[in-house]
C-alpha cells in the first residue's frame, strides 16, 4: 500500500498567528538574546553595566534608536572583499566599515524601539548571568520592504534576525565567551545561529555566518588605529570601544 509522508512547518502544526502589529505598521519581533549559547557552543555575555550603556546616547545602539535612525539590512553585509585584503590595516578598516555602516540600498526595516527582558533563567554554570530576551518593533521599509513584509505576514514562514556587534573574546575553560560591548544593528537573515533565534521560540543571538567584530580576532594595535581614524565611527564611539576592550595602552586616542 502506498504511503504519503509529509514534513510540515511547525507554525502550521501549532496554528501560529502572525506577529503582533501596531497602528503604524510596526511588528513586534524577536531580535536576539544575551547570556546564552549559539549553535557552536559559544556563550554571548552581556553584563548589567553594558546593558545600561546600550540604552543611552553613549552607545552606538542607543544613539541610533534615540535619533530614530536604527535600520535593519536584508541579510548581513558581505565580507568577501575584506577576506581578500592582505594588508592588516586595510582589512581591519574594511571589517569595521562593514560592521558600522547600514547600507541604505540593502535596508528592509526601521527599528523604532528595542526591549531587553531580564528573565529569571540562567544557563548552567552561569548563575550570575540572567538570560536577557531582546525584542523590537520593526517596520518593513524600502528597498527590501516586500521581502520582510511577506515573511512577517506568512504564519508558515519563520522570521529570524541576527546581531551586528562589537565583542571581546575570552575563554572560560573550553568555552569561548563573547562579551558584547556595543551593537550596530540587527539584520533580517534566513537562518539563526541558535535554535531559539526566531519568531517561533524565545530569542537567540546570531546568524550562522557570524557578523561580530571580534577585537581579539584582528590585531588590537591596528584596530585601535582604525577605530580612531575611521570616517565611519565617531571619537566618542571609539573611546567607548577602546576603554572597554583595550584595558592597556590608550595613548592611541591622542592621535585623533
Amino acid at each position: 500500500m502506498a504511503k504519503e509522508l509529509t514534513i510540515q512547518s511547525k507554525a502550521a502544526n501549532s496554528k501560529k498567528n502572525t506577529v503582533k502589529k501596531d497602528e503604524n505598521g510596526y511588528y513586534l519581533v524577536n531580535l536576539g538574546a544575551f547570556n546564552t549559547y549559539n549553535s557552536a557552543g559559544q556563550y554571548y555575555r552581556c553584563t548589567m553595566d553594558t546593558l545600561k550603556k546600550l540604552q543611552t546616547q553613549d552607545s552606538i545602539l542607543g544613539r541610533r534608536i534615540i535619533n530614530g535612525v536604527l535600520r535593519s539590512e536584508y541579510k548581513h553585509p558581505l565580507y568577501e572583499e575584506c577576506k581578500g585584503l592582505m594588508d592588516i590595516k586595510r582589512k581591519s578598516a574594511c571589517i569595521l566599515r562593514r560592521a558600522m555602516l547600514i547600507d541604505l540600498n540593502r535596508v528592509c526595516a526601521h527599528i523604532k524601539s528595542v526591549n531587553f527582558n531580564i528573565t529569571n533563567q540562567t544557563e548552567p554554570g552561569w548563575p550570575d548571568d540572567p538570560i536577557i530576551i531582546v525584542s523590537g518593533w520593526v517596520k518593513p521599509i524600502l528597498p527590501f520592504k516586500q521581502e520582510l513584509l511577506d515573511a512577517l505576514e506568512n504564519p508558515d514562514e519563520n522570521v529570524t534576525f541576527s546581531i551586528r556587534a562589537f565583542v571581546k573574546e575570552t575563554l572560560k575553560g573550553t568555552t569561548l565567551v563573547k562579551h558584547v560591548n556595543d551593537i550596530s544593528t540587527w539584520d533580517y537573515v534566513f537562518e539563526p545561529g541558535v535554535k531559539i533565534a526566531s519568531q517561533w521560540n524565545a530569542v537567540g543571538m546570531e546568524h550562522r555566518e557570524s557578523c561580530d567584530v571580534c577585537i581579539n580576532g584582528i590585531c588590537s594595535n591596528v584596530l585601535k588605529e582604525v577605530l580612531v581614524s575611521s570616517e565611519h565611527i565617531g571619537k566618542a564611539d571609539a573611546e567607548n570601544i577602546i576603554s572597554e576592550m583595550f584595558e592597556e595602552d590608550k595613548d592611541i586616542l591622542s592621535k585623533w
